[in-house]
């Protein structure tokens, strides 16, 4: 078998035979030899797999021998491609081959595929880089070289009025311009000029000369009886009133005329001098054709002033162009230079006398209620005024009274008084009244009352008093089984279960082993013997349950009854013992157990036992022996000496006694416990 990249001849031969250059075999055995696919190529020949063309490279066409490379102006950044592409526009590709193309630089721009930038011409550039196209200077710039990456700003002086200029013009006559870069000339203002081409600036015309237009190149002469007194002036001025000139020569440049002093004035565009203001008249400005009239509150009297003289304090003029002042009436006053009028003291003020420039407060306790007054009045009955110098009196504040006039201060009413309408007395209100606010009477409400006259306050029933009608003076107590809170106009009465005494604000609950079952209870009535109340507000007492009982009045809880005792009844005072042949264990029972047959009921009650008869002959002797047996019914004989026969029921138990003795045929024993 042939191995790859070749394959066997024709029939007859033994020999393998190698695929020819621009093909391959990728298989042992292989029967034919396959062409290269295109983006590859096989030179050599008994490959068994083609190569891909490199970066830079390409082959289109099935079976080529080796891959061709791109022209200059095209690329391939990739391998296995069959065909370049074209760089970009703003870059280029120098040589064949390439796999990237570079950058134009700045100055140059590229349209794509081609092998070398081109510059930007004279007049236009290209700021950066991989420019695709370049740019015209824009106006006020230029450039006068080509392959350039900027433009330059035209000069001081110089214009560029269009894009893509490649030199600046100089401005004209008349025109100037002062920055770098500038698109336009500018015109100069009136009263400058420029008398070259190309000026960054403008002159002023001299003092003597002047441009009333813009944009020109010289300034003219000021002709004579004219003046321009600055430089830059746009027109020369005529010496008008107010000034005067001396004879020059005409020839000579007018730089100013002479103005009239202050105090002084001409009204002829050709005088020679000024003339003098006269008395009642002024001029405080020089160089004026007029003078004026010394103003209301002023005066002059002498000629030729520049200011008038002020009226002083006390004194006024209410005219124009006067040579004096006069005095201020009574009543009036002129407080500060100048016045043109008097003026009329403030009310709360007076002046007695003439020319004066200060009224006078009035008096504590006086007032003067207009302007222009020459004495002060005195405040009414019921009014007053503590501090000098007002216009009104003051009403006595609430509750205050004044009974003269003149007054400076009030005096208040004693507690429970009120003024009267005029505030010149107070009034008292009765007892069950008070004084409002508004100074008035008030009755006193149900539940409130006041016990005598000069309270501003209704005083509050209490509580455990009453008041029910209005205008009281005092509360009653409420009766025993009622109560009440502050401010009532009536008692309450207690519930059931509870009780007070009189004047109580608040009723009390029954204590446990009392009760109430009635409303308005004065006093609680106590439990019965045999029944409880165990709490507080009973309304009624309960009956001690069966195997329970109490012995006392008033009680809180009820008793269990002991072992050997019972209470088959409620309402028990006293439990009873279980009769003979019965018993009971416990306490607190209802009934008694039957003893066994043969059992006998035992002391205590408590249980039962078996009877056991022994017959003893005992030679007792009596005297002593029953005298710590108190509960015993046997007694000795009289003698004391007598012995007699006893039947011994049961010896005693521990602690307690036998009591033994002979009721005819019933023998008993009692166990007596210490």
């Amino acid at each position: 078998m042939c191995s790859k990249g070749t394959l066997a001849g024709d029939q007859g031969e033994s020999e393998c035979v190698k695929c020819d250059a621009g093909r391959y075999a990728e298989k042992d055995g292989a029967s034919r030899c396959v062409l290269c696919a295109p983006g590859r190529a096989e030179g050599v020949g008994g490959a068994s797999v083609c190569p891909a063309c490199d970066v830079g490279e390409f082959s289109d066409e099935d079976g080529l021998t080796e891959c061709e490379s791109c022209k200059p102006g095209f690329f391939l950044d990739e391998k296995r491609r069959t065909e370049c592409e074209s760089c970009a526009p703003g870059r280029f590709g120098s040589e064949p081959g390439l796999s990237v193309c570079e950058l134009c630089d700045a100055g140059q721009v590229s349209e794509a595929g081609v092998s070398k930038c081109t510059k930007c011409d004279a007049g236009e550039y290209s700021g950066s880089d991989g420019a695709t196209e370049c740019v015209e200077c824009v106006a006020g710039r230029f450039q006068e070289d080509g392959g350039q990456s900027a433009c330059d700003a035209c000069d001081y002086g110089k214009v560029s009025s269009f894009d893509g200029l490649t030199v600046c013009y100089k401005c004209f006559l008349g025109y100037f311009q002062n920055t770098t870069g500038g698109s336009a000339c500018l015109e100069c203002a009136p009263g400058h000029i420029t008398d070259e081409k190309g000026m960054s600036e403008c002159e002023a015309c001299a003092i003597g000369s002047a441009q009333a237009e813009g944009g020109e190149s010289e300034c003219e002469t000021c002709e004579s009886g004219s003046v321009a007194g600055a430089p830059g002036a746009t027109e020369c001025v005529v010496c008008g009133s107010g000034y005067f000139q001396y004879a020059e020569s005409p020839a000579s440049p007018r730089s100013s005329c002479v103005e009239c002093i202050a105090g002084q004035f001409t009204d002829d565009d050709s005088a020679t001098k000024c003339e003098k203001c006269t008395e009642g008249w002024y001029q405080l400005l020089a160089g004026k054709s007029t003078c004026n009239r010394c103003a209301k509150g002023q005066y002059s009297t002498k000629d030729g002033v520049s200011r008038c003289t002020q009226c002083v304090e006390g004194k006024f003029q209410n005219q124009t162009g006067q040579v004096g002042c006069m005095k201020c009436a009574k009543g009036l006053v002129a407080d500060e230079p100048g016045m043109s009028e008097c003026e009329g003291c403030a009310p709360g003020h007076f002046s007695d006398d003439v020319a004066t420039s200060k009224c006078s407060a009035c008096a504590k306790g006086y007032y003067t209620p207009q302007p222009g007054l020459t004495e002060c009045l005195p405040c009414a009955v019921g009014r007053y005024r503590a501090s000098a110098g007002y216009s009104t009196c003051l009403a006595c504040p609430d509750g205050a009274v004044v009974d003269e006039a003149g007054a400076t201060k009030c005096a208040s009413c004693a507690t429970g008084t009120f003024p009267d309408f005029n505030r010149s007395e107070c009034l008292t209100c009765s007892a069950g009244q008070i004084v409002t606010a508004t100074d008035e009477c008030e009755i006193c409400l149900e539940g409130t009352y006041t016990p005598a006259s000069g309270y501003s306050a209704c005083l509050a029933c209490d509580a455990g008093r009453f008041a029910a009608e209005n205008k009281s003076d005092g509360c009653n107590p409420c009766a025993a089984g009622l109560y009440s809170s502050s401010n009532m106009s009536f008692c309450m009465a207690c519930q059931p279960g509870n009780f007070s005494s009189s004047a109580a604000s608040v009723c009390r609950e029954c204590t446990a082993g009392y009760f109430s079952d009635e409303n308005t209870t004065s006093e609680c009535s106590l439990c019965d013997r045999g029944q409880y109340t165990a709490g507080n507000a009973s309304t009624v007492c309960a009956d001690c349950p069966v195997g329970r009982y109490a012995l006392e009045y008033a009680s809180t809880s009820c008793a269990s009854c002991p072992k050997g005792k019972v209470a088959p009844k409620n309402g028990t005072i006293s439990c009873g013992r279980c009769k003979e042949g019965f018993y009971q264990p416990k306490g607190g029972q209802s009934s008694c157990l039957e003893c066994p047959d043969g059992e006998a009921t035992n002391s205590l009650g408590t249980g039962c036992e078996a009877t056991t008869t022994t017959t003893l002959d005992w030679r007792v002797s009596c005297e002593g022996y029953f005298t710590n047996w108190t509960n015993c019914s046997a007694t000795c004989g009289s003698d004391g000496s007598i012995h007699r026969m006893w039947v011994v029921t049961q010896v005693a138990e521990e602690g307690g006694y036998a009591c033994m003795f002979d009721n005819n045929t019933v023998l008993y024993l009692s166990l007596i416990h210490i």
